[in-house]
């Protein structure tokens, strides 16, 4: 035996601070059994205190702490240290669940070995813990990122792949939809990315997006086509290589998302943009946020606004003041909401604040889902027929107001037709046009004319 060995084992003989020192610095309980009495058993103060308990309330018995342990921990220890008893080469090692003072859990290594009589029958128990709280904690703390770095791979695209330095691909995600994948996923797992069947210039875009990422150390994006079940799939692909601290490379992430639908909304937008684009009308298409993603040369003629200034803007923020006009947005929301259309004459202000009535009609627009994808508005100036009208209605007025002044009576006549209307006459005129017939009996000619000439 080394000497320093056997120097220390003479010291825990003759000194007891040596043998306190050690159970107390190095060990977070100590416990002690009589087998031959199996309600007797001796705790340390550190065993004690571990759970947050005063060693002085707390009695030399199993029960003690029998009441604090985990049910199906209990039961577990049970059989693991009664193989142990029986089969000493079978070592008692577990970690319990505890019941701290203050109700929280504690996680206890407990080890234990009996010490035999010379029959080699167990009379005694020596047994030690070890508070690993702290590690199940952060244990747990990392399970639970991992969790929820699984659950945001998932929810990143319809597909993650991870391969490492070499890119093979060690983990992958997806989305429920399995019809994304143009092969079985066990026929990729464990492979070289390059290597599993991608057509040849999806491939190179990707060789080329890891050569990009490992050099910045950034996100490389790629966008690429593949049939799959017969039908061409779209797809953004994002290239992420991970790098230590001296810049060599960890590992590799592949984010794909199917991006079809929005292709054939793009490809419907810009034949949709072609035709409106030829139209005296203003055409704005909004996303399904109500954001403008494009509007044609009549907006900007009529409005004095371009496409680079308000390109992500609300187009009712622009043309209409919202303190004021709050009302008819809420009535634009409701109609579009409960028809998906909305019509209706508003005063519209342009760039420069100058004020003008235009015609405007919504629609909001649907993917073969039914779900909405952007809203087209179409903006008429109606400002000079919204003129002639209320000078219309001004001078009906007028002739109204003149008439009943009179009370003579009108006429019309038709210059379509070519003939004249009904005559109105009121009381005035009906006695001067008898006057004037009993005065000129033998002249009816005369009253003829005279009432044309006058009408």
């Amino acid at each position: 035996m080394y000497y320093l060995k056997r120097e220390l084992y003479e010291l825990m003989k003759t000194d007891d601070l040596i043998f306190d020192f050690i159970q107390d610095s190095s060990l977070d309980g100590l416990w002690y059994w009589n087998l031959e009495k199996p309600d007797e058993e001796w705790m340390n103060p550190r065993f004690w205190k571990t759970l947050g308990y005063k060693p002085e309330d707390m009695p030399n018995s199993p029960s003690a702490w029998r009441n604090l342990i985990n049910e199906e921990d209990l039961q577990k220890a049970q059989e693991l240290v009664g193989r142990h008893l029986q089969d000493s080469s079978y070592s008692y090692d577990q970690v319990v669940r505890y019941k701290h003072f203050n109700g929280s859990t504690v996680w206890i290594r407990c080890r234990g070995m009996a010490i035999r009589d010379a029959a080699g029958l167990p009379v005694r128990m020596l047994g030690a813990h070890i508070d690993i709280t702290s590690e199940k904690q952060k244990e747990e703390y990392l399970f639970n990122t991992n969790k929820r770095l699984k659950e945001i791979l998932y929810n990143l695209g319809d597909l993650v792949f991870v391969a490492d330095k070499n890119l093979v691909i060690t983990e992958y995600y997806q989305t429920k939809n399995d019809d994304i994948l143009f092969l079985p996923p066990e026929q990729f797992h464990r492979k070289n990315l390059f290597e599993i069947g991608l057509p040849e210039e999806v491939t190179e875009l990707f060789k080329q997006a890891v050569e990009i990422s490992k050099v910045n150390g950034k996100n490389s994006e790629i966008e690429y086509s593949m049939e799959i079940n017969g039908s061409v799939e779209h797809f953004s692909g994002h290239v992420t290589s991970l790098l230590d601290n001296e810049g060599e490379l960890i590992e590799n992430i592949f984010i794909a998302r199917n991006i079809t639908e929005k292709k054939k909304a793009e490809a419907r937008l810009n034949e949709l943009a072609l035709v409106v684009s030829k139209t005296s009308d203003a055409i704005v298409i909004t996303n399904n946020l109500g954001k403008i993603v494009w509007v044609n040369h009549a907006f900007g003629n009529l409005t004095g606004y371009r496409m680079p200034d308000i390109q992500n803007q609300n187009p009712f923020d622009l043309l209409f003041d919202p303190s004021r006009d709050a009302g008819i947005c809420d009535a634009m929301k409701e109609s579009l909401k409960s028809t998906g259309y909305y019509s209706g004459i508003l005063q519209s202000r342009t760039k420069e604040g100058k004020l003008f009535w235009s015609d405007i009609t919504i629609t909001k627009v649907l993917n073969d889902s039914g779900i909405c994808t952007h809203y087209i508005a179409s903006v008429r100036d109606i400002s000079i027929r919204r003129k002639a009208e209320e000078e219309l209605a001004i001078t009906r007025e007028m002739l109204q107001e003149t008439n009943q002044v009179a009370r003579i009576g009108g006429w019309s006549y038709d210059l379509i037709q070519n003939k004249r209307g009904p005559i109105l006459l009121r009381f005035t005129c009906k006695a001067i046009f008898a006057y004037l017939q009993i005065s000129t009996k033998n002249e009816p000619h005369f009253v003829n004319a005279c009432f044309l000439q006058n009408h």
